[in-house]
């Protein structure tokens, strides 16, 4: 059985980026006050990052307001809950 590796974490932009980027999400934590994203692929979601910090990276404008548009849903979603 092969360990899936997984990248956790709770920076907007770096969740903005990877789900422009067609990363997969394989789930959400709340932890405290912050919400983490857990993408599958570690190892290609640093690539993605390394590639948007030394300015490579290309994804569409449309697909990074979209990226934005659904985490935001998810932070807020998290939050109504924890104050519940």
């Amino acid at each position: 059985m092969e360990y899936v590796k997984y990248f956790r974490t709770k920076d907007q932009y770096e969740i903005y980026t990877l789900i422009a980027a067609n990363h997969t999400i394989d789930g959400y934590e709340l932890q405290g006050a912050s919400v983490y994203f857990i993408f599958e692929e570690r190892e290609a979601c640093e690539q993605t990052l390394r590639s948007l910090l030394s300015k490579k990276l290309k994804v569409y404008a449309h697909d990074m307001i979209q990226g934005m548009t659904m985490a935001q849903g998810v932070f807020r979603k998290e939050t109504w809950l924890k104050d519940r």
